[in-house]
């Protein structure tokens, strides 16, 4: 375990670096604001498929009514993330005060 936190220690000078990248920053806050679009349409393709993994299988009716839901909010989470992207983009590349230090 140690030699592991060591080499993430190693690394730490790096990973600062990649994270003050605007254009990674502006993705990261896109998918973070993404997550709970995420976590509500996965409930959904849970329900339709883990069943089956115990020979329990829904009609393709139920499943496609099931998968309907799933598809809407992914549909919805591309467009969600790419806004959120060009917006948080928007706002770190904003001319900031002589003053301002970043987080």
């Amino acid at each position: 375990m140690n030699k592991l936190i060591g080499l993430i220690e190693k690394g730490k000078p790096f990973f600062e670096k990649i994270s003050r990248n605007i254009y990674l920053r502006a993705i990261r806050d896109g998918f973070i604001a993404g997550m709970p679009v995420i976590l509500f349409s996965s409930i959904f393709i849970l329900i339709a498929y883990v069943p089956n993994a115990w020979g329990f299988h829904w009609s393709k009716d139920i499943e496609t009514f099931l998968m309907t839901p799933y598809s809407y909010s992914m549909g919805i989470l591309a467009f969600f993330c790419g806004w959120d992207y060009c917006q948080g983009f928007d706002r770190l590349c904003q001319p900031r005060p002589a003053c301002y230090k970043p987080d």
